[in-house]
């Protein structure tokens, strides 16, 4: 009885060890086996910056993180240290948990790009719709033709505008096939500042649909019979005639084409106040 009292008190857990003797080494296969889930790990975190590959190697981690469970398992079952397993399965947590905050920043960053992006767009398309109102409306309130308008500090009258065939007659042969169609303005142009001006370079010429498109004058390949870079510079009081052509789109037809409007602004400084004409009596 006391030989068997004494073997009872002497058996112990499986993978425990005696007090004062110590742990036995790590086993080679738990150290392969922690090694392979640690470098499982550690090559999810390497990647976790690169979004086209993070989500793609995660998995590694998550491998990695059985490997590294494995062998914090088998050290617990033959008495042997874990912190070998232990630290695999620390550095998969890291590779598993690093590539998925990445994604989750990279995605909230591109929506608050796309966010704003659309926001610009909406403000642009507000803006640009508001501005074509207003032309829209200066289109239907202007002035008659042969009417003479101060810009630039020069008096400017719009004489004709012609369409078609007749606006091709007012350009120099041989005329160029346009983009679209011609049309043809007749201007006047007076100096009244005390300093000389020229008029190709202080004046801007465009035409506007009631719409609020605009066509400028620079668009036109061809050249005119009188074209307003000949005008030249004019001392004050002096004046010159010149023809300014546009070419738009074709799909304008004559009645838009007859409800428009001819701007002449300050070349240099758009935001300055523009004279508008009505393209037909």
């Amino acid at each position: 009885m006391p030989a068997a009292r004494e073997n009872a008190g002497s058996s112990r857990p499986s993978g425990s060890t005696r007090p004062g003797t110590l742990r036995p080494g790590t086993p080679r296969r738990v150290l392969i086996t922690a090694v392979i889930g640690a470098v499982l790990g550690l090559v999810s975190i390497a990647f976790c910056l690169s979004i086209v590959w993070n989500l793609r190697l995660v998995w590694l981690a998550v491998i990695g993180l059985a490997f590294g469970g494995a062998a914090w398992v088998m050290a617990a079952l033959v008495g042997s240290r874990k912190r070998w397993g232990m630290l695999a399965v620390l550095v998969c947590l890291v590779g598993i948990v690093a590539p998925l905050v990445v994604t989750a920043g990279v995605v909230k960053e591109a929506r608050g790009l796309a966010q704003a992006q659309e926001s610009q767009q909406a403000d642009s398309t507000y803006e640009q719709s508001a501005a074509a109102s207003t032309l829209g409306a200066a289109v239907n309130d202007a002035a008659a033709l042969g009417s003479s308008q101060l810009v630039e500090e020069q008096a400017v009258e719009v004489t004709a505008v012609s369409f078609g065939d007749a606006a091709r007659k007012e350009l120099a042969k041989p005329v160029p096939k346009p983009d679209g169609q011609y049309v043809a303005a007749r201007v006047n142009i007076s100096n009244t500042a005390d300093e000389a001006q020229d008029p190709a370079l202080t004046l801007g010429f465009d035409l506007v649909t009631p719409g609020g498109d605009t066509y400028d004058a620079t668009s036109c390949p061809a050249t005119t019979t009188k074209p307003l870079l000949d005008v030249g510079s004019l001392a004050n009081g002096r004046s010159a005639s010149a023809v300014v052509c546009f070419d738009v789109p074709a799909k304008l037809n004559k009645d838009t084409l007859s409800t428009s409007a001819i701007r002449v602004s300050d070349a240099n400084d758009p935001e300055q106040p523009s004279a508008f004409w009505a393209t037909a009596d």
